[in-house]
């Protein structure tokens, strides 16, 4: 995601200060067509983060969220963080205020993005509602005194680190904090239909209302389009362009975050099905001046994520922000097979014409030792030709001897004689930059994978 932005200057003035530009010499500016990713604050892609509290050991764990970020903010030219906090161990208590606890570690990750020039997505859920094995299982969230009250113990927090948080997602309600699949604010009306009634309405607006004024000038953003619609200050209807950015209205201070970003049709459900057409047409104009950003969700038979796609509902999505870690598997099984799939384009004006093997080798983050090659038979680099977008897909069987641990994933190229295939200097690299470029041993690190 490219979240540069382009200028045109009409106009140099020397000397005092004007308060309109005289006429003169025009200079103009021509902008730049790089395409390399532009890091800004507030936009871009994001990695996630999931803190359960409470926290244990503080001191040794901000350090290791200090490391996290700074590599993603320096290797990857990431700017912002969805920190997600998990508090399944306070669906019925308060939060623990005494030095080094529960709220200690909040201002602590606050702290250590800003140290970083980074910022943050917040988000707060009592329940996963998913098993280690992928299958789902329902559980209560806190009743509505106990939120009021976790609300009103984060709110000088939040109002404190105002400066780093980009926007609250509503959170705390139902699973994974989507105010969709909930005990205490909906009622089941099916296997997987579930409506809040008068009274549940009627506490979602006092939440929401409680969650706006924790981040006063930021916005709260809810999971779908019909859960915004449904709050009868918003009344289905954009926000109009006289009420835009206005904290006195509490619909104009409220965004939406899609976590099933062309996951399926229509988005794992974010666009209900008799309605879909209208709740599009709705999010478009509604990203004008509400802030809308997500992920998308693992769900390989149904994706339609190909890349002109994205791009095109990216911006009728107005997405300011899009999740790197989804939908990447990003775990394998020593003995096991890990699959991945490339777009390269070659843009230069010429193919390669000498044979050359295509391989994929694992490195050890902690140990930089490497495990490989694993030579990919069926893919002729040769063929990649100008101009043109070649799709590969990559196949590795995990040997027993790759031990556990967090790898960096990458797709070597060498020379095809015997003589120069260990040479650094004869190897292909990638024009994709930093994020990918490791110019020394002149490899392509293509991403991470974990082995357990």
């Amino acid at each position: 995601m490219n979240a540069g932005f382009s200028f045109l200057i009409l106009c140099l003035l020397a000397g005092k200060a004007l308060s309109a530009c005289d006429k003169g010499e025009a200079v103009s500016f021509t902008p730049s067509d790089d395409s390399a990713i532009l890091e800004n604050p507030e936009r871009g892609f994001y990695h996630h983060i999931e803190i359960e509290l409470p926290v244990s050991n503080l001191k040794n764990k901000t350090q290791e969220w200090e490391s996290q970020f700074a590599g993603w903010n320096t290797k990857e030219g990431v700017s912002l963080v969805l920190v997600k906090f998990a508090l399944k161990n306070f669906v019925k208590k308060n939060f623990d205020s005494s030095a080094g606890k529960d709220l200690d570690a909040m201002r602590a990750v606050f702290d250590t993005l800003r140290s970083l020039g980074m910022k943050a997505i917040v988000r707060y859920s009592y329940v996963q509602c998913e098993k280690a094995d992928g299958s789902f299982i329902f559980q209560e969230d806190a009743k509505k005194e106990q939120l009021l009250d976790h609300i009103k113990q984060v709110a000088p927090i939040l109002k404190k680190s105002l400066d780093v948080i980009y926007v609250l997602q509503a959170g705390f309600i139902g699973c994974w904090g989507e105010w969709y699949y909930t005990i205490n604010y909906a009622v089941k009306i099916s296997k997987d239909d579930y409506k809040p009634n008068a009274s549940h309405k009627k506490d979602r607006v006092e939440i929401m209302k409680a969650l706006l004024n924790a981040v006063p000038g930021r916005m709260v953003q809810m999971r779908t389009p019909v859960l915004k619609q449904a709050f009868d200050e918003c009344g289905g209807k954009n926000i109009q362009p006289a009420d835009a950015f206005s904290t006195s209205k509490m619909c104009s201070q409220i965004g939406i975050h899609n976590d099933c970003f062309l996951a399926s049709e229509r988005d794992g459900d974010t666009f209900k099905q008799d309605n879909e057409d209208a709740e599009r047409q709705w999010l478009k104009k509604e990203g004008l001046y509400a802030a809308v950003g997500g992920e998308s969700c693992e769900d390989p038979k149904k994706t339609s994520t190909d890349c002109k796609k994205t791009i095109e509902q990216l911006g009728e999505q107005r997405f300011s922000f899009l999740n790197l870690d989804y939908h990447k598997k990003k775990t394998a099984a020593k003995g096991s097979t890990f699959c991945a799939s490339l777009n390269i384009l070659n843009s230069g004006v010429a193919p390669l014409y000498n044979k050359r093997p295509v391989e994929v080798l694992l490195r050890n983050k902690q140990s930089s030792k490497t495990y490989g090659p694993y030579v990919q038979e069926n893919i002729d680099p040769r063929k990649f030709a100008p101009g043109e977008r070649k799709s590969i897909d990559l196949s590795v069987q995990l040997l027993p001897d790759v031990v556990p641990g967090k790898y960096d994933v990458i797709l070597n190229l060498p020379d095809g004689s015997s003589t120069l295939k260990g040479k650094a200097k004869y190897r292909i690299l990638f024009a994709n930059g930093n994020n990918v470029q490791d110019k020394t041993n002149r490899y392509n690190v293509i991403g991470q994978l974990t082995v357990n």
